[in-house]
């Protein structure tokens, strides 16, 4: 009997070693990521005006999440109030994102969906026939497509830190009109629709998953 849990345990003992030879060995393509899962984002922007904000990643399998996140800026120039430039924006973003691992620990992104952001501008206005302290505000109400593509590296399987490149085409609907330092207005507003594309939106991004 001895002799018999003797070979049992040495026979166990010797597929260890074949067993972690064959897990080091063998390619993996699973990203770490699972059904059901969820996951939050924390975005900074990058450059002058950029945006940061948050959002939400729910895991319809370890490759495919659905992506819902907000992010805005706000600039405010310090000095006078009505000499200085104000602009803030805010973007909703939600649509399909699908991983795949590259090396490692390191994942690849990409991106699609519907974005809508609303746009405020507020500048100081000098023209001899206006009063001295008038503002032209500008509103701009948009919709429309984005593509982002981006790489993370798992730092641990609830970490990751990586960045995005995201480009936008919207169509927007601004308003424009210009005000005294009362409030009355002194430019009547007008209305036009325009086609607004930006590429090159490069954010650092910062992932926790449940």
């Amino acid at each position: 009997m001895r002799r018999l849990v003797t070979l049992a345990g040495a026979l166990l003992l010797s597929t260890v070693p074949t067993a972690a030879a064959r897990a080091q060995t063998a390619p993996s393509d699973s990203t770490g990521f699972r059904a059901g899962q969820w996951g939050a984002e924390f975005t900074l922007g990058t450059g002058s005006g950029a945006a940061s904000g948050v959002g939400a990643l729910r895991f319809f399998s370890d490759r495919r999440a659905l992506l819902l996140d907000v992010n805005g800026r706000l600039t405010r120039a310090s000095g006078d109030a009505w000499l200085r430039s104000d602009e803030s924006s805010l973007n909703v973003r939600i649509g399909p994102r699908w991983y795949r691992p590259v090396k490692g620990h390191v994942l690849q992104y990409v991106s699609l969906g519907v974005i809508a952001s609303h746009d405020r501008r507020e500048i100081p206005v000098f023209s001899s026939s206006l009063d001295p302290m008038t503002r032209s505000t500008t509103k701009s109400f948009g919709a429309g497509a984005f593509g982002e593509v981006g790489g993370s590296w798992m730092v641990t399987p609830q970490l990751s830190l990586g960045a995005s490149w995201q480009g936008v085409v919207q169509y927007a609907r601004q308003t424009q009109d210009a005000r005294n330092l009362g409030g009355a207005i002194v430019v009547p507003a007008s209305r036009s629709n325009v086609w607004n594309a930006s590429f090159g939106s490069l954010a650092l991004r910062a992932g926790v998953f449940f």
